[in-house]
C-alpha cells in the first residue's frame, strides 16, 4: 500500500504539540516549549503521512557575514523523524522540500550541524567547517594587562552586546548575524549554571565581553566561555588578563569555535 505525504508548515495548537511529541521522542529530550517559543512555531517544517506528523526541522532565518555583506542564510536544527519511519526516505524528503523551499524563497545558504554526514549529503551538503572545543589550563596563560577596566554587568541582550558584537562579525567572514533564538541560547544557560558578563574598556569606549559561567568537573572547577568579543589588541590582553586571574581556584577555561 502506497501512502501519501506532504510537506508544509506547522500550526500552533494540535500539530505544533505532535510535532513536539515526535521530536522528544527522536532526540530523548524534555522542554519542547522553550524549542518552539524560542524558534517561533512559523519556522517549523513538517512531513505528514495519513494525517500523522512523522518528521520535522526548524529554520533559523539569519545571515552570514561574507565579504562585510550579510548573505540570507537558513540555519537548519532538530531534523527528526519517528522512529519507525526511519530507514523510509523521510529524511531525504523532508530536506529536499526544506531545500526548495529556500531556493524558491532566494535564500542562498543554509547550515547544520550534523549527528551525521551521509543523509546530508544525499542531498547536496557537503563539509564547510568545524565547530571545536578548546580547553586550556588557566595556569598556563601568562598575560598580565590590566590597563583596560573590566565591568561586571547583568547577562542579558542589550543594545551595547548586539553592537559590540556586530562590529567583530561583519570582519569575520562566515560569522552569524544572529537569529534571536541564538542569542537567547547564549543569555540563557542549563538552570544549574549561573551566567556572569562584562564588559571591558570603558562606558564611552567599550572595546569587547565576555560571557562565562563557572562550572565544577570532578574535582576542579572550570570557566566555561559562552560568547566574547575584542575589538582591539588591549581588549584581547585584557581578556585573557581577566582569565588568568581566576588561576587560584580554577583549573581550567574551555570556549568553542
Amino acid at each position: 500500500m502506497q501512502h501519501q505525504r506532504k510537506f508544509g508548515p506547522v500550526s500552533n495548537g494540535k500539530e505544533a504539540e505532535n510535532l513536539g511529541l515526535m521530536l522528544c521522542h527522536s532526540f530523548n529530550f524534555t522542554g519542547w516549549e522553550l524549542f518552539r517559543d524560542r524558534l517561533g512555531i512559523k519556522n517549523y517544517r513538517a512531513i505528514w503521512q495519513d494525517n500523522q506528523i512523522i518528521g520535522g526541522l526548524g529554520l533559523y532565518p539569519m545571515a552570514q557575514w561574507w565579504g562585510g555583506n550579510p548573505v540570507r542564510m537558513a540555519g537548519i536544527a532538530a531534523v527528526g523523524v519517528a522512529p519507525e519511519h526511519r530507514g523510509t526516505g523521510v529524511a531525504d524528503e523532508l530536506l529536499r522540500h526544506t531545500l526548495q523551499e529556500l531556493y524558491n524563497n532566494q535564500i542562498p545558504l543554509s547550515v547544520l550541524y550534523p549527528a551525521t554526514q551521509v543523509v546530508y549529503r544525499k542531498v547536496g551538503y557537503e563539509q564547510a567547517g568545524s565547530l571545536c572545543k578548546w580547553q586550556l589550563p588557566i595556569h598556563s596563560i601568562q598575560m598580565r594587562d590590566r590597563t583596560l577596566g573590566m565591568h561586571p554587568v547583568e547577562p542579558i541582550l542589550s543594545e551595547t552586546f548586539a553592537a559590540l558584537y556586530h562590529q567583530q562579525a561583519v570582519t569575520c567572514n562566515g560569522n552569524l548575524d544572529r537569529h534571536p533564538g541564538s542569542w537567547e541560547n547564549i543569555f540563557k544557560p542549563t538552570s544549574e549554571e549561573t551566567l556572569y558578563a562584562d564588559l571591558i574598556g570603558e562606558p564611552d569606549d567599550w572595546q569587547g565581553y565576555i560571557i562565562y559561567t563557572q562550572r565544577r568537573e570532578g574535582s576542579s572547577q572550570t570557566i566555561a566561555i559562552a560568547d566574547w568579543v575584542a575589538l582591539t589588541p588591549a581588549a584581547i590582553r585584557r581578556l585573557w588578563t581577566f582569565i588568568a586571574d581566576f588561576r587560584s581556584q580554577f583549573a581550567t577555561v574551555i570556549w568553542r569555535s
